[in-house]
């Protein structure tokens, strides 16, 4: 069904108009094209989260079935465990680097000057082509 749900999806960039959603004014003009766009954003999600997190448990149950030990699907579902509690430190770890190192009010972004690096960065590569 995902497969659908991404064809559907493309289809709907490849014939709709994105130029629909903006109403000029930073806001979004609710058309067609916005609302198909978010059911099926939604709709491919909820495929995705549904597939990504039943196969923890499939392993431990198809590893008691192969050998009809318990001990090694639970670690592979202790280990998918904890990989996915690091990865949801991701963002935090980020804010709080970013935090540490001057960006207290905003997040840096594209427009944002980084002199100091961009100056290192330039004497680094100087140096190199010496």
């Amino acid at each position: 069904m995902e497969i659908f749900t991404n064809a559907a999806l493309a289809a709907l960039w490849f014939f709709g108009n994105p130029a629909f959603m903006n109403n000029g004014a930073g806001g979004v003009k609710w058309g067609y094209f916005a609302i198909g766009y978010v059911v099926l954003t939604i709709i491919c999600n909820g495929f995705q989260g549904i597939s990504g997190n039943i196969v923890i448990p499939m392993t431990a149950d198809y590893e008691v079935y192969r050998t009809g030990k318990y001990v090694p699907g639970m670690m592979g579902t202790l280990f998918s465990l904890v990989d996915k509690l690091i990865s949801s430190f991701a963002p935090l770890l980020t804010g709080v680097a970013f935090a540490t190192i001057g960006f207290k009010d905003h997040l840096p972004d594209v427009g944002t000057k980084l002199a100091e690096i961009q100056d290192e960065i330039a004497a680094i590569k100087a140096k190199a082509m010496q």
